[in-house]
């Protein structure tokens, strides 16, 4: 249903309009995700149901809030540096942009909470919600203007998002058992974990939140409407490596003694999806474009068109994630993902001043290929193999 919603924005509105309004979003989250300070990440690896977790989910929130908003605040104070357009909107509807920036961080910390407490279905029920009201809200926004500013889609979205939190406070407040005084001296025990998690979370997902914010930076918002398409389709498509190592890492957390097995079956899994979704990319990215808008494909030119042969060493970096945590080897990843974030933001801003979309696009996929190389041994250690790839050895 978001593809939906995207869908129908891309085919109403300039495509200027549209890489505007996605740009904002993709800053808000990444705002949002730099203030919670992996939060979520910490909860979701405590796969507790007994009663002291609940005070420091709730201490985990509010911190959450406080942080992410504090850095909204400094990230506007600061944006004299961004493109016109987008220094404009924030500048003009920043109350907006902080709530929306706040909402966010409540939503990953929630989420990480209930994958931890083994109540996926929580989170389920809330996206379905958000994306449900998301295309309520825009057929609301539609009935009263054909050609809305980017800014409205904007407020489309933090509306749909904080109507889907107020699902969850209602389902809480219900459960009265689920409510519990923040327990802040607990949460400040797990200090070094949580700055561990942050670093690496910032590190391994951080330039994928911001790309589409640096494509509207470094080339213009309406090459960013095409960028933002062709991304949001290769985001869906990882969601199926995403999902099994996040689901690897909460499950062997518990469990450490199949971590081994299930790690070589995550693999399989989330290989076979990454390179047919590479293929599929290849070759049908220009008609998805243009069914996005007419005049996709022409904006795109051939920039895109190996975008989604960076699924299978996202792959990697996933489950290279999964297994450091489990390791508790969070340093070591922390530094490699961070240097390579370093890098292939680097690469973004270098290829896109020196070749347009098609220069970005391929640094940013050299980029990313060169750190799932250095990390590919640490996983086939991990999942038993030899580096030959023999057959898996018996795990002590």
């Amino acid at each position: 249903m978001g593809f939906l919603f995207w869908v129908w924005t891309a085919r109403i509105l300039p495509p200027e309009r549209q890489g505007l309004a996605a740009a904002t979003i993709s800053v808000m989250n990444l705002i949002a995700f730099c203030g919670e300070f992996s939060l979520g990440t910490l909860l979701m690896g405590r796969p507790d149901s007994g009663r002291g977790v609940y005070g420091l989910i709730t201490a985990a929130i509010l911190c959450g809030v406080l942080t992410s908003l504090a850095v909204g605040c400094i990230f506007i104070g600061c944006s004299s540096w961004l493109s016109p357009q987008l220094q404009s909107m924030l500048s003009s509807h920043s109350l907006v942009f902080l709530t929306g920036v706040v909402a966010t961080a409540i939503a990953i910390t929630a989420d990480g909470a209930a994958i931890g407490l083994l109540a996926s279905w929580a989170r389920m029920v809330r996206e379905i919600v958000f994306s449900l009201l998301r295309l309520l809200l825009l057929f609301l926004v539609l009935s009263y203007s054909l050609a809305p500013q980017a800014s409205a889609i904007v407020s489309v979205w933090i509306a749909a998002l904080v109507a889907s939190l107020g699902c969850i406070l209602v389902y809480t407040v219900y459960h009265r058992e689920l409510l519990a005084w923040p327990d802040f001296a607990g949460l400040r025990t797990y200090a070094a974990d949580i700055f561990g998690h942050h670093i690496l979370n910032l590190g391994a997902l951080g330039p994928s939140i911001a790309l589409p914010f640096l494509v509207t930076v470094v080339l213009s918002p309406t090459v960013n409407a095409v960028f933002y398409a062709a991304w949001m389709l290769l985001q869906a498509a990882m969601l199926v490596p995403a999902a099994v190592g996040t689901a690897l890492f909460a499950t062997s957390s518990s469990d450490p003694d199949t971590a081994a097995q299930r790690l070589r079956f995550s693999l399989g899994l989330s290989a076979a999806f990454g390179i047919l979704g590479g293929l599929a990319c290849y070759l049908f990215l220009k008609p998805i474009l243009g069914f996005f808008n007419p005049r996709y494909p022409e904006i795109a030119g051939a920039g895109l068109d190996w975008l989604g042969f960076s699924l299978l060493p996202t792959m990697i970096k996933y489950h290279y994630i999964a297994v450091m945590r489990l390791q508790r080897r969070m340093t070591t990843a922390a530094l490699m993902m961070f240097a390579g974030a370093l890098i292939e933001v680097v690469a973004v801003v270098v290829g896109g001043l020196s070749g347009g979309l098609f220069g970005l696009t391929a640094l940013w996929l050299v980029a990313v290929t060169l750190q799932s190389l250095m990390q590919l041994p640490a996983i086939i250690n991990a999942a038993g193999w030899n580096l030959r790839f023999g057959p898996p050895v018996a795990q002590s």
